[in-house]
């Protein structure tokens, strides 16, 4: 069963570390409506850092010799990489689940919206 763990972004400047839903009984975390919950994949990239909704991951393609760089986002059933384009993948999870050694976490699209937009 995969960890529910969250981080928060204040919309200015600030990203929080990760949080449990326990880090927030206990009040040892905080924030207001405004700020922006993203939740963790329950992956890691291949330096070991983890994976969380709003990441903007650098995919090398063990099948194609390009570079992918997209956002992670989650539709309510699953977490996937938003302008990933494999035709041969049916499910988007299989792309972390064959490839997450590939996935490299680059930044994330509060602090870092350039390298998606570039």
């Amino acid at each position: 069963m995969r960890e529910l763990k969250f981080r928060v972004w204040d919309n200015v400047d600030y990203m929080s570390t990760g949080f449990t839903f326990q880090h927030i009984i206990d009040s040892t975390v905080q924030f207001t409506p405004e700020c922006v919950i993203m939740q963790f994949t329950g992956l890691k990239d291949k330096n070991g850092i983890n994976i969380y909704e709003g990441d903007i991951v650098n995919l090398k393609s063990k099948f194609r010799s390009r570079e992918y760089i997209g956002e992670i986002k989650n539709n309510g059933i699953r977490f996937y990489a938003k302008d990933f384009c494999f035709t041969h993948y049916d499910n988007p999870e299989d792309i972390f689940s064959e490839e997450k050694d590939l996935i490299e976490v680059i930044g994330n699209i509060h602090q870092n919206p350039e390298l998606i937009n570039n």
